[in-house]
């Protein structure tokens, strides 16, 4: 245990005040997977125009925004089989777009606290230059956003209680609170991706992962950490030119997979909000100047281990029965057990 408490002081010491780590964020927030939650939506804006669309479980709903599905994944699929809002979006909207409210949730809670409604208002949105700006947003909240065209777009979640009530997350600075972690934060390849907290609370990045925070609660990766590299323009050529990136696992292996949030490497391309008060307001960004290009955005609930891969020892306690010695029935019925830590 003195190993291992030695190792986590020095770990910690390394870190700027922009970064936490893992170990030491006690999360009270549980946003689960909804299958089951019942979704509705009012349009906030007189140009927004709205489609509720499912797919048939084979193809993604990539297939209904004009990609085929050659290389879909099954999480791509799992999206547009639980169902979508497809968000037809004019051009820039200052102010509220489309408001989503997600009832009958069964798995998602705050202090132990059942969590029965989230309401989604989207905000907020800039457009890239190009045609068709399209939001997608799954009927299950656990599943987030995917957008195709738009620059950046807001989302203010609020919560819900069984009596209909607004949960306050505490604002007391030695509570834990609740966190938000962002993930799948890719840089490099024509774009970046950024998120933005715009309500209260504090961003942090982790130890050794491309993200940081850069000011204004904004975290992202400045440099590449896309599986490919960058892909730069070389000038005398005009012909892109692709680096490798160095931010591959121990493995050799992308960082950004299919496990998500609970790959060991996560952490790479992550960062958490620690939220205050009674919503959570997030800007997402996507830097981007490749047409038709779309990107997915959500707020989880699962911490990603850091770059503290130490496992701290076990404390279970064994017990051993002996017949002979060491177990002995008292008078009033009591039996007494000589325990052996492991």
């Amino acid at each position: 245990m003195v190993d291992y408490q030695k190792a986590l002081d020095d770990y910690k010491r390394k870190l700027n005040s922009d970064q936490v780590a893992s170990s030491e964020i006690i999360q009270d927030l549980k946003l689960g997977n909804e299958p089951n939650a019942k979704v509705s939506y009012q349009i906030d804006n007189n140009g927004v125009t709205v489609d509720q669309l499912k797919t048939d479980g084979t193809t993604s709903l990539f297939h209904d925004l004009g990609a085929d599905d050659k290389n879909v994944t099954a999480g791509e699929i799992a999206i547009g089989k639980a169902g979508y809002l497809y968000v037809h979006i004019p051009g820039n909207i200052n102010g509220n777009v489309v408001t989503v409210t997600y009832d009958n949730l069964q798995n998602s809670s705050y202090k132990g606290q059942k969590i029965a409604k989230i309401v989604a208002t989207i905000h907020d949105v800039q457009v890239d230059g190009f045609d068709q700006h399209r939001l997608v947003i799954s009927d299950n909240p656990y599943y987030g956003f995917y957008q195709q065209r738009l620059k950046q777009f807001a989302v203010n979640y609020t919560y819900y209680d069984a009596n209909g009530q607004m949960i306050n997350f505490s604002n007391n600075e030695d509570d834990g609170g609740a966190w938000l972690s962002i993930g799948s934060l890719n840089s490099g390849y024509y774009r970046t991706e950024e998120a933005q907290l715009l309500s209260s609370g504090k961003a942090y990045g982790f130890y050794n992962s491309t993200v940081a925070v850069h000011g204004d609660n904004t975290i992202y990766s400045s440099d590449v950490n896309e599986l490919t590299g960058d892909l730069k323009i070389d000038g005398p050529t005009g012909r892109g030119v692709t680096t490798p990136s160095p931010f591959l696992n121990n493995d050799n292996k992308w960082w950004d997979t299919p496990a998500g949030l609970e790959d060991p490497n996560a952490y790479l391309g992550a960062g958490v909000f620690n939220i205050k008060g009674n919503h959570a307001d997030i800007n997402f960004i996507d830097e981007t100047n490749v047409n038709g290009y779309m990107s997915w955005f959500t707020a989880s609930t699962i911490i990603p281990k850091d770059s503290f891969k130490i496992t701290p020892p076990s404390t279970d306690v064994h017990y051993h029965y002996d017949v002979n010695d060491k177990c002995k029935e008292k008078p009033n019925g009591v039996t007494t057990y000589q325990s052996e830590s492991k």
